[in-house]
């Protein structure tokens, strides 16, 4: 009987110790597909307009907002925003400045549009309730059209580096009601400097990441459109001997008022990445630390609504392998999803505050947005 028992335990502890090797596979699902066209005389609502140039695609959309079943497609060189439900090509609304004329395909199709303060669309966000678009400053004496290109596209397609005109987070709470502009900081100013990622999340809650004039990145989380915080990493732990500290990633948690921090360490002589550490972030409260590792090759790609969070890693290009952590740092098993057919078909992935995870594909001369299941 005792060497039964100890058989069991060795196997159960072998089984618990596999566990992290497992992989689930996840299988891409079409939310959205548009047809590339590239002469405005023919191209319909249904299809995304572009242009080509020695064989290079260009007018390509900004990354989409998407939550729940409603989908934002950012055109800024177009300078409108183009909405759309999960499964269905067919644009339900767009969103474009006062005094601009809507571009083809979109001028003669009988489509409903709600008119936005003047300036230049960025980035764009839906929510349960209201919509969240991303407006660029107008330099005085020129038109909205006129703007350098550097000016006109979502901080996020950009290197930290590049200097980005100040923009206002526009909030319209319902059809056609009048806009609301977000709160920047405590303050009261509406003016952001550089503004990298902005993510709808659940129980009304609103994520911004963004950087302050001469700061570091800061989320803001507001709630029901008010801001609530601003989680920010403090000054003391970018202290550390022989090596320079950055700061890499703010990932909300799913529906809450906390954030997971990821801070790279580098070597001061050649900026190769020494050890990562992650914290979480609440309010009102000293940072968290709760894992640190070497591994160069496993990136901080998401937060997971129990306080976990997950490390992407690239193999060779064809897939991302996806580790799955616990909330006390334990390995817990993985993902992965493969990239068929051309790398270079897909994009982007990311993940938005739903724990949902999503690429764009450029597959057979068609745009598409997929969600991973």
């Amino acid at each position: 009987m005792l060497r039964f028992s100890t058989a069991f335990l060795l196997a159960l502890t072998f089984a618990s110790g596999c566990a992290r090797f497992k992989i689930n596979d996840l299988q891409p699902s079409v939310l959205l597909a548009l047809p590339l066209h590239n002469n405005p005389y023919q191209a319909k609502a249904d299809h995304l307009l572009v242009s080509v140039q020695e064989g290079a695609l260009y007018d390509l959309p900004a990354r989409p907002g998407v939550f729940e079943n409603r989908i934002l497609l950012p055109l800024p060189e177009k300078n409108l925003v183009v909405e759309f439900s999960e499964g269905n090509a067919t644009p339900e609304r767009i969103y474009l400045p006062e005094n601009s004329t809507p571009a083809a395909p979109y001028r003669d199709a009988k489509i409903k549009a709600t008119r936005l303060p003047a300036g230049q669309v960025g980035q764009a966000v839906p929510l349960e309730e209201a919509t969240i678009i991303q407006l660029y400053g107008t330099a005085a004496g020129k038109k909205a059209e006129e703007i350098e290109p550097e000016h006109r596209m979502p901080a996020i397609l950009f290197p930290e580096s590049m200097e980005q005109m100040g923009s206002e987070l526009i909030a319209l709470p319902a059809e056609d009601a009048k806009p609301l502009k977000l709160l920047a900081d405590e303050t009261g100013s509406t003016s952001f400097t550089q503004v990298w990622q902005i993510l709808a999340g659940e129980n009304d809650l609103l994520y911004v990441l963004h950087s302050p004039k001469g700061g570091r990145p800061v989320l803001n989380v507001y709630h029901e459109l008010q801001l609530q915080n601003v989680l920010s990493v403090p000054d003391s732990l970018f202290v550390a001997k022989d090596l320079s500290v950055e700061l890499e990633a703010i990932l909300p948690y799913r529906g809450k008022n906390e954030a997971l921090a990821s801070l790279v360490l580098r070597k001061k002589n050649s900026f190769e990445p020494a050890e990562r550490a992650l914290y979480r972030l609440r309010p009102n409260a000293d940072p968290e630390e709760i894992y640190r590792y070497d591994e160069k090759e496993d990136l901080p790609i998401w937060s997971r609504e129990n306080g976990g969070f997950l490390l992407a890693h690239d193999e060779d290009g064809t897939a991302m392998l996806l580790k799955i952590f616990g909330p006390d740092g334990d390995y817990e098993n993985n993902n992965r999803i493969r990239y068929e057919g051309l790398r270079e078909s897909y994009q982007d992935t990311f993940f938005n505050a739903e724990d949902r995870l999503f690429s764009i594909r450029l597959m057979r001369g068609v745009y598409e947005v997929i969600e991973w299941k």
